[in-house]
This record gives structure tokens, C-alpha cells and sequence, in this order.
């Protein structure tokens, strides 16, 4: 899936996951909170809310990586790390998230009625 972003200083996205994603960012600053599969977790609280959460987990082990991305700058996220964004400047980038082949291959089948389509065991 593709997407394209835009947002004002201060927006951005709650914790979510989902499978393997390149960000690529045009214009502005972005803050990225990650967390591994083990410590992932969904959220709705707003960004900056959970961003101000995390004070008291700086030093606990389970606290999100967090890093800046900036102009040019092209990040990868693996399949079920979870992740939160906070615009610190005006940004707009692209996303795509990668679709695996081992997903598609029974919903083809099924829709294509050709014989030899199967499920993977």
C-alpha cells in the first residue's frame, strides 16, 4: 500500500503495527518512537501524549528507540515493530507497505479459479 503524508508541526500518528514499511521523507522533521514485536503494542492516545509518557521510561528497558528523520532521509520499519510519529517541523513524505507474496498467493487462487493455485503448508 502507498501513501502519501502531509502535516503540521505536532501531529503524527499513535502507536501502531503493521508489516515491513519504508518512510520516505521530502520536507520537514519527523520523531519516530519504535518498539520491537516482544514490547509493540497499538495505541489511540495521540502522539504527543504518548511522547510526554515516556519521560519516566528513559532508563526502563522498554522504552521505545527513538530517532530523528530528516529531509531526505528514507527509514525502514520490519514487519511488527511498533511505531508512533511526531512532526517536529511541517513534513510531507511517502510511505509503501510491503505486501508478502506468501499472503497473496491463496486469495489469487481463489479468485482466479485456475487449476494449480494451492495453499502453502
Amino acid at each position: 500500500a502507498q501513501q502519501f503524508y502531509l502535516g503540521p508541526p505536532g501531529s503524527g500518528a499513535p502507536m501502531h503495527i503493521h508489516n515491513d514499511a519504508a518512510n520516505y521523507l521530502i520536507y520537514g522533521r519527523k520523531r519516530w518512537f519504535l518498539s520491537p514485536p516482544g514490547d509493540a503494542e497499538w495505541s489511540v492516545q495521540p502522539a504527543s501524549e504518548f511522547r510526554d509518557s515516556l519521560a519516566g521510561l528513559a532508563s526502563d528497558q522498554h522504552a521505545p528507540i527513538e530517532c530523528v528523520q530528516q529531509a531526505g532521509d528514507m527509514l525502514y520499519v520490519p514487519k511488527g515493530w511498533g511505531h508512533s510519529t511526531i512532526n517536529i517541523e511541517a513534513s510531507v513524505g511517502v510511505a509503501y507497505e510491503f505486501t508478502h507474496a506468501a499472503g497473496l498467493l491463496d486469495p489469487v487462487g481463489r479468485l482466479s479459479g485456475r487449476r494449480g493455485w494451492r495453499r502453502r503448508r
